[in-house]
């Protein structure tokens, strides 16, 4: 995701409309990946951790341990070349 405001903003909004007993999903750039070329991973707000996106929802009322973590992905970059990627994706669900 690529978020035009702030990820904050959207993480609290994207929690919000989530049903009790619901799954939040979130995927998105991790920071720690290399520049590729592709114009989007250079967009700082674009780019997360795990740990990030899981201090957003309130703990008293999400079961975050299903997943928060940085996934790796190879891609081919505009230039031809294989490069490791790494996604951050949490993977919560909203307690009943």
């Amino acid at each position: 995701m690529h978020p035009a405001t702030s990820r904050d903003s959207l993480f609290r909004g994207l929690a919000a409309v989530v049903a009790p007993g619901g799954t939040l999903l979130i995927a998105g750039h991790h920071p720690a990946h290399p520049r590729t070329g592709i114009s989007h991973a250079a967009v700082a707000h674009a780019r997360f951790t795990p740990e990030e996106v899981a201090a957003g929802p309130p703990s008293s009322k999400w079961e975050i341990v299903v997943v928060a973590e940085a996934r790796p992905r190879t891609i081919t970059d505009p230039y031809g070349r294989e490069v490791t990627m790494r996604d951050t994706v949490l993977r919560a669900r909203r307690l009943p």
